[in-house]
């Protein structure tokens, strides 16, 4: 099962990449993250990288808006533009 779907990791990354984090239902099937940017992609298996995305992107989700704020701004944003 894909646990988070596709994201960015981080301001930069958001702009040029999608990271893909999967972690299997089965503990003994290895969890992975794949990022796949603009002129190539990677993937990766170790625990220390895993962990690194993993908090990056926490750090990113803990300070994002909830989906009904994020609607708000992009509303009040094009009333703002008319």
């Amino acid at each position: 099962m894909e646990r988070s779907g596709e994201r960015g990791v981080g301001t930069g990354s958001a702009r040029c990449c999608s990271t893909r984090c999967f972690q299997w239902s089965q503990a003994e099937d290895p969890e992975a993250v794949y990022i796949d940017g603009q002129t190539s992609w990677t993937f990766h298996e170790g625990q220390a990288e895993i962990r690194r995305y993993g908090y990056v992107f926490a750090a990113v989700q803990s300070i994002a808006l909830s989906p009904q704020d994020s609607l708000s701004l992009i509303e009040k944003t094009e009333k703002g533009l008319s």
